[in-house]
Order: C-alpha cells, then structure tokens, then sequence
C-alpha cells in the first residue's frame, strides 16, 4: 500500500521465496527474499469480487496450487492488509465488507490475471505499473524507512 494507495493489499505468497533477516537488509537478501518479475497493479473490485478473490486465497485448492507462472512452486496463502475476518464477517477498514460497493485493491499483475486464479474475470480497469517490480518495490520501501 505504501507505493499505490488503495482499500486493501493482496499478494499471493509464490512471490516471496524467504523472509529478510533481523537487522541490516542488503540489496541481495532483497533480491534473495523476492525475484518475482510481478510488477505492481491497482484495480477496482466490487465487494463480491473481494468476498470471492479472499475465499479462493484462504482454500487449500489455491494454497497448492502450481502452475508455470510459479515454476512448479505451490502458490501458498494469499497475503491480505487492510482487510480481516471477524467471525465470518470480512472486514475492510473496520467496516463490513458490502458486496454492491468497489474497493481500491492492489497487488501485482498476477493476483489480478487468469494465471492467478483468484478472479473469474479480470478487472476492467487495471492498471499495471511498469517498469518496477516487486523486489524494486520492496527495496524502495525499506530504504524510506
């Protein structure tokens, strides 16, 4: 959310291949924990689309899910901020998530693509990002911090 602003964040977990180390973060532990070539994506979903993407992240069908797109890697977990779920009730900014209303979502090009799963239909209105990929992103982000 810090480069695109949005309601909620998505990322399929297939992006991140380890976790960065306590302390000092090198460029290299950066390119280490994520080569992904996933470039950032902003699109509008309605809140049914957010209900379906969040059901299909959380299912054990996706988390194993592999495919050339991931080099035979299980997808894993969708990754969610912004959002929750609080018994049974998904939650957006503290507020119940209205399926009739559209919600600014980010993640990369393949959380919004028919590669990752998650949607039956693209979003009409992506907007991919380019050139910056995701380990770009993540570099940008720890050195404003």
């Amino acid at each position: 959310l810090h480069h695109a602003p949005a309601d909620l964040g998505v990322l399929i977990s297939v992006h991140v291949t380890e976790g960065l180390p306590a302390g000092e973060v090198t460029r290299r532990h950066v390119w280490e924990a994520t080569s992904s070539p996933g470039n950032l994506t902003v699109a509008t979903l309605t809140g049914a689309e957010v209900r379906q993407m969040l059901a299909r992240g959380r299912s054990e069908a996706f988390r194993s899910h592999t495919s050339r797109v991931s080099r035979g890697r299980p997808f894993g977990a969708l990754q969610v901020i912004g959002a929750g779920i609080d018994g049974g009730v998904v939650h957006v900014a503290g507020e119940p998530l209205a399926d009739d209303r559209t919600y600014r979502v980010t993640g990369s090009d393949l959380e919004f693509s028919a590669y990752g799963t998650l949607l039956d239909v693209p979003p009409e209105d992506v907007d991919i990002r380019v050139p910056a990929i995701l380990p770009e992103l993540l570099e940008s982000y720890l050195r404003a911090r």
